[in-house]
């Protein structure tokens, strides 16, 4: 549904599940208007008013599981990124994750290596479009990623510069840009907490959660 200011629903938004977006878990509204929708089973792009936007065609989509466990941000180009447990994207293999062209086609110029070892459940777009990828992995184009938390420049390389200084016992809940900062939420120092990253991926000490929360859990969102 859509909202206008004071509530109502807006009549002029008229969303009808196609193909395989009937759970919406995330939304993004680029600046041309068009809305990305993305859910267990993939991405997908829809006009202002809800309907299909047929210029966008992702194909055979993604393979070969869907799962609530996925990782979705968008650039600041529109273009959509996607991760999970994942090889293809309409017959392209690719490595837990994909970054989307426009019209739905896979973006060759975006390139992970060799990829993490495991899946990927969180992505998150910084301000200068580099990013931050979570998941179940403990490597990342070959290199040593203990923590499951690695960045990215924009165009995928590893960022070698950045650390994260944690061993989440799971993979974490959610992740944001915290100024030049990141805030994480998971499974950190046995228990289930929060913490802010530097941007090389050291502990923060200028961040300390409240003594009044003893715990967090996985429904844990920063908004």
């Amino acid at each position: 549904y859509r909202l206008k200011p004071n509530g109502e629903l807006d009549p002029t938004f008229e969303f009808s599940p196609f193909k395989k977006l009937y759970q919406v878990e995330n939304i993004r509204v680029l600046s041309n208007g068009k809305i990305i929708g993305a859910g267990p089973n993939g991405v997908y792009q829809m006009n202002s008013d809800g309907s299909e936007d047929t210029t966008f065609d992702e194909g055979t989509g993604f393979c070969c599981v869907a799962s609530t466990l996925y990782g979705f941000d968008v650039q600041s180009s529109g273009k959509p990124l996607y991760g999970g447990f994942l090889d293809q994207y309409n017959g392209t293999p690719i490595k837990k994750m994909v970054r989307i062209n426009n019209d739905g086609s896979p973006d060759l110029t975006f390139n992970v290596g060799s990829g993490p070892n495991n899946p990927v459940s969180r992505i998150k777009a910084l301000n200068n479009d580099d990013l931050i990828v979570g998941g179940w992995f403990d490597e990342f184009d070959g290199q040593p990623a203990p923590s499951g938390l690695v960045k990215l420049k924009a165009d995928g390389l590893l960022d070698t510069t950045f650390h994260a200084e944690f061993t989440p016992f799971a993979p974490l809940f959610d992740l944001k840009p915290f100024g030049e900062k990141i805030l994480i939420s998971s499974h950190i120092g046995g228990k289930y907490t929060i913490v802010v990253l530097n941007g090389n991926g050291s502990a923060s000490t200028d961040f300390t959660l409240p003594s009044q929360i003893t715990a967090i859990n996985y429904r844990t969102n920063f908004y």
